[in-house]
């Protein structure tokens, strides 16, 4: 349905990161985007940078949006993949944007290099499904990072009880906060509730009805 091309700069990567420090870091790009960036060597965190930066604007040209409609940076995110080597997720309103046009699934190839950065997206043609996935997919990837329940997180599945699978109650404050900061909600009191986050399906139907509550 659409092909974005960007080529990123390595040097002015490298720039902003210089001249802004965390700031830059923490504005352009998400938590899962920097996972195990500090253990990274310089190079590895340009690449990083590069890489993801160059797969936003590759992808955002895929999507052909509006110059109108808002963009924000935090929306296209860029992950590792183990089998595929990167793959996109969406905030939640640009995925639901994105299915409403007929965009089911995004491919993209990131290629680094000495001095710039090469990335390659394709959005393909779907049948309006993907939106839910990716929203599950989200919030799985949320729920490895801050349940603290370790190698259960591969492979989860949606029902799995994650309080049996090792999460603690603070932990359940960690996943809560994360899950507000990804897609832009609160969680009222009412909802300060064990059932809320037992389940990545638990959570997904807390989140869309606190989406559906703030709209």
């Amino acid at each position: 349905m659409g092909v974005g091309i960007d080529v990123a700069g390595v040097a002015a990567i490298a720039d902003s990161y210089a001249r802004f420090g965390q700031r830059y870091l923490t504005r352009v790009f998400t938590a899962a985007e920097l996972a195990g960036f500090d253990a990274l060597t310089e190079r590895g965190r340009l690449e990083r940078l590069s890489g993801c930066w160059a797969g936003k604007e590759a992808v955002a040209k895929a999507l052909g949006r509006p110059a109108a409609e808002p963009l924000p940076w935090h929306w296209i995110e860029i992950r590792p993949d183990a089998a595929a080597g990167h793959r996109v997720v969406l905030h939640p309103e640009l995925a639901a944007w994105a299915v409403a046009r007929g965009v089911g699934t995004i491919d993209i190839s990131i290629a680094p290099g000495n001095d710039r950065t090469l990335a390659v997206a394709i959005a393909l043609e779907g049948d309006g499904h993907e939106g839910k996935a990716t929203m599950e997919e989200t919030i799985k990837d949320i729920v490895g990072q801050h349940a603290g329940i370790g190698d259960a997180a591969n492979g989860l599945d949606a029902d799995a009880d994650l309080y049996e699978l090792g999460m603690t109650s603070h932990a359940s404050v960690n996943l809560m906060m994360a899950l507000e900061d990804e897609f832009d909600i609160e969680f009222p009191d009412s909802m300060m509730r064990r059932e809320t986050f037992e389940s990545v399906a638990a959570i997904k139907a807390a989140v869309e009805k606190v989406q559906a509550d703030e709209a």
